[in-house]
């Protein structure tokens, strides 16, 4: 049941019924007003115990609502909270079940298990900078990505648990490829970890510079919002452009990009993608520059 019915229905749903329900003592004969608190008090409820990706977006667009603003972050605990349970509900077989009986995890089956995994080894890089003995300061004087990525990935290998394997057979022999790749040992999903220095910058610079994030409403976007200004356009509901939040431009890159793969190289391999797709992004991030050239060789 889509939220959008509390929508079109505000006329039986004053802002001030939302957020006041009425509290009777003794006896009473039901009226008007309780009928409609009973029946938003079902759709609410309905919504919270919907699975799937309408179920996501259901909750996001009842956060996102101005009349439900006065428990927007409940909804979003119970839409994180449902998601975590949809994942762990996952049936797990013979060898899922060893696994988790050594270790106390499972290997990933799923693109969301997937997920959960490598932002939980992410989690622990972070708690393992902020240890009194840690290769922070070792870390920080890396300056070249292909070096770091080597030290993220043994982090990685030594904490998989026979749950994935490091993937190095992406990289070229020069190494210019900088993914780290999470490939579980039981299924095709693979996690990717784009690695990029940020020349001393630190992630906070980052987040401080990012105004906004636009995203449609997939499941795996929905950790953006704790660090970042995260907009949300719902595809699925036929919603494309919210104001400043739309997709479109990304969209049309993609487009180019794979225009540009069929109309003149015809056939990529995987392996080589991410260079094809840099470079598409240089030539992008530089159409209006008059010596596109000259930016180009100068990074030789």
């Amino acid at each position: 049941m889509r939220f959008t019915f509390i929508a079109k229905h505000r006329d039986i749903w004053p802002v001030s019924w939302i957020a006041d329900d009425v509290v009777h003592e003794g006896s009473y004969s039901p009226e008007e007003r309780d009928h409609a608190e009973r029946g938003r008090n079902a759709i609410v409820s309905a919504i919270f115990e919907a699975n799937g990706e309408e179920g996501w977006a259901a909750k996001l667009e009842m956060a996102a609502d101005p009349l439900c603003e006065h428990f927007k972050d409940r909804i979003l605990a119970v839409a994180e909270e449902h998601w975590a349970g949809e994942v762990d509900a996952v049936a797990l077989d013979d060898a899922q079940a060893v696994a988790l009986d050594k270790t106390g995890e499972a290997p990933p089956a799923t693109n969301e298990a997937m997920f959960a995994i490598m932002v939980d080894r992410l989690d622990d890089i972070d708690d393992l900078l902020l240890r009194d003995v840690s290769p922070r300061e070792a870390w920080a004087g890396i300056a070249e990505e292909r070096v770091m990525r080597r030290e993220i990935a043994r982090e990685l290998g030594h904490s998989a648990n026979g749950l994935y394997k490091i993937d190095q057979e992406a990289a070229t022999v020069d190494e210019k490829e900088t993914d780290v790749r999470l490939r579980s040992t039981i299924s095709t999903h693979e996690a990717i970890i784009e690695l990029k220095l940020a020349d001393r910058r630190t992630a906070r610079d980052l987040r401080d510079k990012v105004s906004l994030i636009s995203t449609d409403e997939h499941r795996g976007y929905m950790r953006l919002k704790d660090s970042y200004p995260h907009g949300v356009v719902r595809h699925g509901r036929g919603e494309y452009v919210a104001g400043a939040i739309h997709t479109n431009t990304i969209e049309g890159f993609w487009s180019i990009s794979k225009r540009g793969v069929v109309g003149t190289f015809h056939k990529v391999s995987a392996k080589y993608l991410p260079l094809y797709v840099a470079g598409f992004e240089f030539r992008y991030n530089n159409r209006l520059n008059d010596d596109i050239f000259g930016a180009a060789i100068s990074a030789c």
